[in-house]
C-alpha cells in the first residue's frame, strides 16, 4: 500500500467529505486552539530539475530507474495560525555525503533509506520526537495525517493526539494539500531559478547542486511561506478559521497560479518566478508555463511500507557497512565541491565585512536583511573569540 498522489479526486467519497466536516471535525477540535492543531504532510521534489527537463520528468513516480536519483521527500508541518512552522524532516537515498564533510548542523531533520520514501519506523521516530517536545513545552496538540501504512498509529504518546484523515480524501481536507506544499515548492525551484540565471549572467555552465544546498534552499523556501496563508489553506480544508481579522491573501488565486505565490513588491518584480522565467528563456529551452514546471513531480511517490524481506535486507546491509552512503553520480556531482578548502573564522569575517558595505551601498536594502546579516557577523565574532580564548588556553598548558 502507498499513498496515491494523483487522480484522488475523482474518487473521493462526498458524503464522507460531508460527515467529516459536518460531524466529526468539529467534535475533534472542540477544546482546541487553533495553535494546536497541526497537520503534517511528505512531498516528493526532484531537487535538480531544471526547465529543460521538466517534460522528461513530468507524471513519474520513481519507483526506480535513474530519476529516482533525483528526488528527495520532504516532510512539513505547520499549526493553522502559521505561528509553528516545524523544522522540515527530508529523507533522501544516501546518509553520508561527500557535501556534509564538516557539517554538524542541518537546517532540517535528515534521514535516509534507499528509495527515499517515509516508512513507518521513521514516521514513529518524528511522532515521539515532536511529542516529547510539546511535553517539555506542557501542551496538548492534534496532529493530522493522511490514512497511509506509512503513517501508524503511535501509542503511548503525552501530548499528541495523532488524527487520521479519512481515507482518499486528502486532496479535499488536507491543509497541506490545498496550496501550502505548492506554496514551498515554488519558493524552492524560484531559488534554483535564480541560482541557473546567476550562471548564465557570469557565463558559467551551471552545475548541479547537491543535497545539502536542496536542504538550504528547503529550508529558504518553507521561511518564505507566509504566516497567513495557513489559516487560509486550513479553512479551505474545513477547519475552522482562526479569530483573527481576515488574511489577505488570494490563496485560490495562489494555488492555481503558483508563479505569483509570493509578495509583489514592484521592487522585486525582477525575482519574481515569471520574470526570471523569460530571462531564462534566452538562455534554454522551457517548458510553456512556470506551473508546468512547478507541478512537475506532483505525482511522485513518497510512502510505502515494505515488505519484511527489504526491511530484512536494509538491516543486513547497514549491519555489513554496505547501507545507503552515497553514490557515484552524487560523487561525481560534489567532486568539485569537495576540494574546496574549508573556510577559516577569520576569513568569513572578512567576507561578511566586505558583504555588510555591500549591503549599505543597495538603495532597496531593508532593516530586516541587514540586521540578520549583523546577527551573521555577531555569531563569527563570538566563534573567533571563542577560537581565540581556547588558543590562549591551550599555549598556557604547553
Amino acid at each position: 500500500m502507498h499513498k496515491q498522489i494523483c487522480g484522488e479526486s475523482n474518487r473521493v467519497d462526498q458524503v464522507t467529505v460531508t460527515d467529516w466536516l459536518k460531524e466529526t471535525l468539529p467534535r475533534i477540535l472542540h477544546g482546541f486552539a487553533p495553535r494546536d492543531f497541526f497537520n503534517a504532510d511528505e512531498t516528493g521534489l526532484f531537487y535538480r530539475l531544471t526547465p529543460d527537463k521538466t517534460m522528461a520528468f513530468k507524471g513519474e513516480q520513481c519507483h526506480g530507474g535513474k530519476q529516482s536519483k533525483e528526488r528527495i521527500t520532504v516532510m512539513l508541518c505547520a499549526n493553522m495560525d502559521g505561528t509553528e512552522k516545524l523544522k522540515p524532516l527530508l529523507i533522501g537515498k544516501f546518509k553520508k555525503l561527500r557535501c556534509f564533510k564538516n557539517v554538524t548542523y542541518l537546517p532540517v531533520s535528515y534521514r535516509a533509506n534507499r528509495k527515499a520514501w517515509m516508512v513507518s519506523d521513521l514516521c514513529t521516530e518524528w511522532v515521539r520526537r515532536l511529542d516529547k517536545k510539546f511535553t517539555r513545552q506542557k501542551r496538548k496538540v492534534l496532529l493530522f495525517v493522511d490514512n497511509c501504512a506509512a503513517h501508524p498509529k503511535v501509542p503511548h504518546l503525552n501530548s499528541i493526539t495523532l488524527q487520521f484523515l479519512p481515507p482518499n480524501t486528502t486532496s479535499q481536507l488536507q491543509p497541506m494539500d490545498q496550496g501550502v506544499i505548492m506554496n514551498m515548492k515554488v519558493h524552492y525551484r524560484r531559488k534554483l531559478l535564480q541560482s541557473l540565471l546567476n550562471a548564465y549572467d557570469a557565463r558559467e555552465a551551471p552545475q548541479p547542486i547537491n543535497v545539502l544546498q536542496a536542504i538550504n534552499m528547503v529550508h529558504t523556501a518553507w521561511g518564505a511561506v507566509k504566516q497567513d496563508c495557513f489559516a487560509n489553506y486550513f479553512r479551505k480544508a474545513g477547519f475552522e478559521p482562526v479569530q483573527a481579522p481576515q488574511p489577505q491573501v488570494q490563496d485560490q488565486d495562489e494555488a492555481q497560479n503558483p508563479a505569483h505565490a509570493q509578495d509583489q513588491d514592484p521592487a522585486q518584480d525582477q525575482d519574481r518566478p515569471d520574470n526570471i522565467w523569460e530571462r531564462l528563456a534566452l538562455h534554454m529551452h522551457l517548458p510553456n508555463t512556470f506551473q508546468e514546471y512547478a507541478t512537475a513531480d506532483k505525482d511522485l511517490q513518497v510512502t510505502d511500507e515494505p515488505s519484511d524481506e527489504e526491511i530484512s535486507a536494509e538491516i543486513t546491509a547497514e549491519r555489513a557497512g554496505d547501507g545507503p552512503d552515497d553514490d557515484e553520480e552524487e560523487a561525481a556531482a560534489e567532486a568539485e565541491e569537495a576540494q574546496k578548502e574549508q573556510l577559516t573564522v577569520r576569513q568569513c569575517i572578512n567576507m561578511m565585512t566586505q558583504v555588510q558595505h555591500f549591503l549599505c551601498t543597495r538603495a532597496n536594502m531593508t532593516d530586516e536583511v541587514y540586521h540578520n546579516a549583523a546577527g551573521i557577523m555577531d555569531y563569527l565574532s563570538e566563534e573567533q573569540l571563542g577560537t581565540s580564548i581556547q588558543r590562549r588556553i591551550t599555549d598556557f598548558f604547553q
